[in-house]
């Protein structure tokens, strides 16, 4: 995979670190971009860490910095709390954002 013509400077945050983020946001840091990351369960963030992303304790601390945001979470209550709960994502995020992708596959609706 190439990254030329891409922004690194841009900040990818990535909550949600199960299989499949956990190995997407693992790469991130090693390709020169700028990673932060958010899982419930801090233990799942450590190796990220140790890579070089940035750990936040809330989806509203990720969502204060990210250009772009990603989800993949493990159902629609986890969703809901990440998106509307009390230090919810949609609180924190700049005013600019440039996306926000969900890639949860294991519920029905928001």
């Amino acid at each position: 995979m190439t990254t030329s013509g891409y922004d690194k400077n841009m900040v990818i945050g990535v909550i949600g670190l199960g299989i499949m983020r956990s190995f997407f946001a693992s790469n991130l840091p090693s390709r020169g971009y700028n990673a932060h990351v958010y899982n419930r369960t801090n233990e799942k963030a450590q190796p990220l860490i140790e890579r070089g992303a940035t750990f936040h304790s809330t989806p509203r601390e990720i969502a204060s910095v990210a250009d772009i945001i990603m989800t993949s979470l493990t159902d629609e209550a986890a969703v809901s709390s990440v998106a509307f709960g009390e230090d919810r994502l949609l609180n924190g995020a700049k005013k600019y954002s440039r996306s926000m992708r969900n890639f949860s596959t294991n519920w029905e609706k928001v």
